[in-house]
């Protein structure tokens, strides 16, 4: 059974995700990235992405379980695994879902760890069919594995630009002057991120998302997505945690609304390790060369360690994103009620 999937992203200098959920029917398709600088009240809305966490919004608990509170069965819970196939139509793509159910609801105890975050719970499989040209249309929205962006106060600078699940600007960290492995010197630097932010917008110029520079700063922080990437090296994760040099394919430190990702946003995972697995991007000259050949690559970000498994076929000689998949885990914090006026749904 399909369902759809419309997200709402309201973001006050961060930000905080929320889903909707319906029976694959008519809903329309809708997600808005809402921001407010608070010096200046500025309101700017951006249609068409993925959301940076992706699923987690989803209540799984509410998608399995039979009735609550008069509420419809949206998918019957089957043991040991449900799977639940997710139309995004933020995207239109399709996203399978593999839930492990125990007793009829999602099971969400269990020992699956995530980097980054507390605790551990039940792994839910996430399965992105075909995550390519999310936004743009192109996996490679400029048809280049590597593009050279002239920026002003850097000048030339070397990047991959890829569009899986969300476009993202890969740039290597030496480009900026970075080793790669630095977490609190990118958060507390101004000039780091200034540079992160010339280089996301002249990008952004380039695959047509905004006119200038000035106007992708302006209305589209959220798209592009900027990560600095290096060959993998040893550092330590912001939990205090070793990464060793050999556990990691790629090391990566990904920007969210100008700030450091504390972990790694899902999408910027996945479009991080398709371009590893893209000959002739800078993605695929820095990984750890022992992992080519393999469908798996390790990202070291600063929370710690994530596996993405990446699917690239070549197609008509270009490159098709076959899959995507990574594991996930949902806990239910918090229920309540939102009233909307009904005139918003005519």
């Amino acid at each position: 059974m399909y369902i759809s999937f419309v997200n709402f992203l309201l973001i006050i200098k961060s930000y905080v995700a929320y889903g909707m959920i319906a029976p694959h029917v008519t809903m329309g398709r809708m997600f808005m990235n809402m921001f407010s600088d608070l010096e200046n009240a500025e309101l700017i809305v951006v249609w068409g992405t993925n959301p940076a966490t992706d699923l987690p919004p989803i209540d799984m608990q509410r998608i399995l379980q039979a009735r609550e509170r008069g509420a419809e069965v949206v998918v019957p819970a089957v043991e040991p695994m449900t799977t639940v196939r997710i139309h995004q139509k933020n995207t239109d793509k399709l996203i399978v879902a593999e839930v492990p159910v125990k007793h009829g609801r999602y099971d969400e105890t269990g020992d699956y760890a995530i980097s980054g975050v507390p605790g551990t719970g039940g792994k839910i499989t996430l399965r992105f069919s075909d995550p390519g040209g999310a936004v743009t249309g192109r996996l490679l929205p400029t048809g280049n594995t590597r593009d050279t962006l002239e920026v002003p106060g850097l000048g030339s600078v070397e990047v991959t630009i890829i569009d899986a699940a969300n476009p993202v600007v890969l740039v290597p960290a030496t480009q900026i002057g970075l080793l790669g492995t630095e977490i609190d010197e990118i958060d507390g630097s101004t000039d780091i991120k200034d540079k992160l932010e010339a280089i996301r917008c002249a990008a952004a110029v380039v695959i047509g998302i905004a006119k200038s520079p000035q106007e992708a700063t302006r209305s589209s922080q959220a798209v592009p997505k900027i990560a600095c990437i290096s060959a993998p090296q040893p550092y330590n994760a912001s939990n205090g945690k070793r990464v060793k040099v050999e556990t990691i394919d790629l090391t990566i430190r990904i920007m969210s609304m100008g700030t450091l990702h504390r972990s790694i946003a899902v999408s910027g995972a996945i479009a991080a390790a398709g371009a590893a697995m893209i000959e002739e991007t800078v993605a695929f000259k820095l990984k750890n060369k022992s992992s080519t050949g393999g469908t798996i690559i390790n990202l070291g970000h600063p929370g710690g360690i994530v596996d993405v498994v990446a699917k690239i076929d070549m197609e008509n000689g270009e490159p098709h994103y076959v899959e995507a998949a990574v594991g996930r885990t949902a806990r239910r914090l918090m229920e309540g009620y939102v009233l909307v006026p009904e005139r918003i749904f005519r």
